[in-house]
């Protein structure tokens, strides 16, 4: 059995460099484009709840998104890392809940009363450096995202910049959850 983290980390370096490549004002289109082209989607208008990330770094923006959803009357909800690489998630009201958590990403209080408990009619938007056209995705290597897909039950989407598709298939193990389509800034990319 061939050991594929290598192969996953160069990937990851090599992916993590084109997007720092991109120039400020040319990601502020991409990241704007994608957040336009999420909100007219069918299925957003479908899910009562958005299971959103909060951007860090050189990560497709997802700031304006969130103050949009809020506005649109959605419900939504950010993960929280837990023990065992897991994630929960939690809802919030105002970006002005989010603090820094683990590994300095933004997250919610973990307050009970505003855990996820039951995901119909939610929809998972899915962060990556780099999606194939089969729908796996390349992570940060956590596991938490497939770890979380693997109990989710809603409908999911990923986003990722056009020039991060992967064109042959990436690297994947038994784990490694794909998705049905992905969001890049020149639209939906349904997968095979």
């Amino acid at each position: 059995m061939t050991d594929i983290r290598p192969l996953k980390q160069q990937l990851r370096a090599y992916y993590s460099a084109v997007r720092q490549k991109i120039p400020l004002s040319e990601k502020q289109k991409r990241d704007e484009s994608i957040t336009n082209g999420f909100i007219r989607l069918p299925i957003f208008a479908q899910c009562d709840m958005i299971l959103l990330y909060a951007s860090v770094r050189a990560e497709i923006s997802t700031g304006r998104l969130l103050e949009l959803c809020l506005r649109m009357g959605k419900q939504v909800a950010l993960p929280r890392c837990a023990q065992g690489r897991r994630m929960d998630y939690f809802t919030i009201r105002t970006p002005e809940e989010l603090h820094p958590g683990a590994f300095g990403i933004p997250e919610p209080a973990a307050d009970p009363k505003n855990r996820v408990q039951c995901f119909d009619h939610a929809l998972c938007v899915v962060p990556a450096l780099s999606f194939d056209r089969y729908g796996y995705r390349l992570g940060y290597g956590g596991g938490y995202y497939d770890r979380f897909l693997a109990r989710f039950s809603g409908e999911t989407i990923g986003f990722c910049y056009q020039d991060c598709i992967h064109e042959e298939m990436l690297p994947h193990g038994k784990y490694d959850r794909r998705l049905p389509a992905f969001l890049t800034e020149q639209g939906v990319v349904i997968c095979e």
